[in-house]
């Protein structure tokens, strides 16, 4: 059901579907223009557990419907809502899909996988349908945006600064040990130290783990 922008309360949106099926679907922008907001009686979210994954991480989609919000009055005729979930995307191409069924309230959860690094736009949408003839009008829409990065991307940028901590690691050990041995004072391990700090192979390590390193 993606791409319709319909948006109406439960008493609007059947309404519309009676208009509809009477006198044509040119109804259901009439009655969607003098609608009542559908945040007033019912209520939509959807979210992840979090917002960035790696490929081929499992992303844990949950979604809370709630058809009648108190104060609220439910109407008098057989329907019951459809709660569609749809990734898309940054085409804006469907990855996942999922439908469900229920009478009032419901909480979806849903894992979807992905194979592709990029960004994900996850929607989720309530339609409230006519048991009979089918037809459905849009209710609510809620969405949640995740990214997915490509690990294999990460894995040299890590090494880099592995292998460059690890470099200065065992020059200043190098530099301990022979202090030790040659009985060095500690003004004459500090010269050195400074000498080993300057030298252009530590230098060139130091600023690429600042490189690396997030800010």
């Amino acid at each position: 059901m993606r791409g319709c922008n319909l948006r109406i309360s439960a008493s609007s949106a059947l309404l519309a579907l009676v208009l509809a099926s009477a006198f044509g679907p040119s109804f259901l922008a009439v009655v969607a223009a003098a609608s009542v907001d559908a945040h007033a009686c019912s209520s939509l979210a959807v979210k992840t557990d979090r917002g960035d994954y790696k490929i081929g991480e499992a992303v844990d989609i949950t979604v809370t419907f709630v058809s009648l919000l108190p104060g609220c009055v439910e109407p008098m005729i057989a329907h019951d809502y459809v709660v569609e979930i749809d990734v898309l995307n940054v085409s804006n191409q469907t990855v996942f899909s999922s439908s469900n069924v229920t009478a009032r309230a419901l909480m979806i959860s849903e894992v979807w996988t992905p194979a592709t690094a990029g960004e994900y736009t996850i929607i989720a949408s309530a339609y409230f349908r006519l048991l009979g003839d089918e037809s459905m009008a849009e209710m609510l829409e809620s969405s949640a945006t995740i990214r997915v990065h490509d690990i294999a991307q990460q894995v040299p940028e890590f090494g880099l600064v592995t292998i460059s901590v690890l470099g200065i690691g065992v020059a200043t050990l190098s530099l301990l040990v022979r202090a030790r041995r040659k009985g060095f004072t500690r003004s004459q391990v500090g010269t050195r130290f400074e000498a080993l700090t300057a030298n252009p192979c530590i230098q060139t390590l130091c600023d690429m783990i600042a490189v690396k390193m997030p800010e």
